[in-house]
This record gives structure tokens, sequence and C-alpha cells, in this order.
């Protein structure tokens, strides 16, 4: 079973703010800016700082799913506290992302 690790990267003189997903075999990354498009629902439909965090995090994770061509659910959960996430996918035929702590 392969997980999908998320984590968030700071910016630099050079580039945004990112996040980042990687599977655990380590072959295969996203990297995402994060004022990408792709996260515009999350700007406004997040209630607080936390929420905002996760579906940024879920919707990459979700984004490498897809790249991978992972069939199934993700549950995530925290990782650590500099902002990483763990995402497990059960391999079912539904692409529904849950979340642990």
């Amino acid at each position: 079973m392969q997980t999908i690790k998320t984590k968030y990267i700071s910016a630099t003189n050079t580039k945004p703010q990112r996040i980042k997903a990687q599977n655990s075999g380590g072959g295969h990354s996203i990297t995402m800016s994060v004022h990408n498009p792709i996260f515009d629902s999350v700007h406004h439909s997040a209630v607080n700082r936390m929420s905002y965090d996760e579906e940024m995090h879920k919707i990459i994770a979700l984004e490498l799913m897809k790249k991978l061509d992972w069939k199934g659910s993700l549950v995530g959960g925290a990782d650590d506290p500099k902002g990483g996430m763990v995402w497990v996918s059960n391999n079912n035929n539904s692409a529904v992302v849950e979340r642990w702590y």
C-alpha cells in the first residue's frame, strides 16, 4: 500500500508559497503554488485557518491520485506540526477524501 505525503513549502525570493504532494514510492510528485486557480474554491469556503490548510492539502493529494490513476478514497491526517499530512488510499471505487487525527 502506498501513501501520499503533502507538505507546505514557504516562499523564497524567487518562488511563491507552495504545496507539494509525493507518493511514498518517491517516484511521482506535483508541486503547486497556493495561488493556483485550483485552490480558488478553498479561499472562499474555508471557515478557519485549519480547514483552509486541510482543504489545500486534500486538493493536491487528489490531483496526485489522479496523475497516478489510483482508484478509491483517501483518508488523511496530520503528519507533523510544520504542516505536513499523510494520505492513504483504501482502493475501492470512489474518490472520496476523509480525514483522521
